[in-house]
């Protein structure tokens, strides 16, 4: 008998560093880095992309938290998550890995700031966040999910745009006949982002086509076309 727990507390460790992931390990989002890839400017830096957030933003005064719906065929893959202040003076980004098991729906994206001071002080309308299906640095063309900043339910989302100072912006999403008319934003001055668009999400599942029309000098520019997954019943 004792030789048998002798052999058996020999055999543990092995054993137990042979046993595959847990299930909870499965549907952990982790972020690829070391830690994220975080910039506080002294002056504005402005990219020349329109869409700037597909994001649910809540103010909090505690930890600052991003989750984010992810689609079960996107397991095994990475989404990449940009976060930008409407001043354009704090910029961060970084890679998370889908696990190979992942059963679909709202995910923890950890977002390891060393800026949440700064952060948790942005005014109302004061930060863009998009979180894109592939590689950081390809997110152009790809498709678009909702970032949750904050908040864990999507009932309306908005789409934060840099207009480039357009008379006005109007959205179509999916097969709705009417537009959605987009309002201004005043935070930040209108650096980085300075309009969004409120979608009521009931009624949109799964890859939506959003079209964002600009209307400059009495004229529409040509369409920003953007893919966005919308979480259905069965992820």
């Amino acid at each position: 008998m004792a030789g048998r727990l002798i052999i058996i507390s020999l055999l543990l460790p092995l054993l137990l560093a042979d046993r595959p992931a847990s299930a909870a390990d499965n549907q952990k989002m982790t972020l690829a880095l070391e830690e994220l890839n975080e910039v506080v400017r002294d002056g504005a830096l402005i990219a020349g992309a329109v869409v700037i957030g597909v994001q649910v933003r809540n103010a909090s005064d505690q930890d600052l938290t991003l989750s984010s719906y992810i689609p079960s065929h996107w397991g095994g893959q990475t989404v990449c998550a940009k976060v930008v202040s409407a001043d354009g003076l704090y910029e961060a980004i970084g890679p998370y890995s889908v696990p190979v098991g992942w059963s679909g729906g709202a995910a923890e994206l950890p977002f390891p700031t060393k800026h949440g001071e700064l952060l948790r002080s942005l005014p109302e309308d004061g930060i863009g966040v998009l979180v894109s299906h592939g590689e950081c640095g390809k997110q152009e063309g790809a498709v678009k999910t909702i970032a949750l900043w904050n908040s864990d339910q999507a009932s309306s989302v908005d789409i934060v745009l840099n207009s480039f100072r357009a008379d006005s912006v109007f959205a179509y999403v999916g097969d709705q006949p009417a537009p959605v008319l987009c309002k201004r934003v005043v935070a930040g001055g209108g650096t980085a982002f300075d309009t969004k668009c409120n979608l009521q999400a009931e009624g949109l599942a799964g890859q939506t086509q959003v079209e964002i029309y600009r209307v400059v000098g009495g004229k529409p520019s040509k369409p920003t076309a953007l893919e966005i997954w919308f979480p259905s019943a069965s992820e």
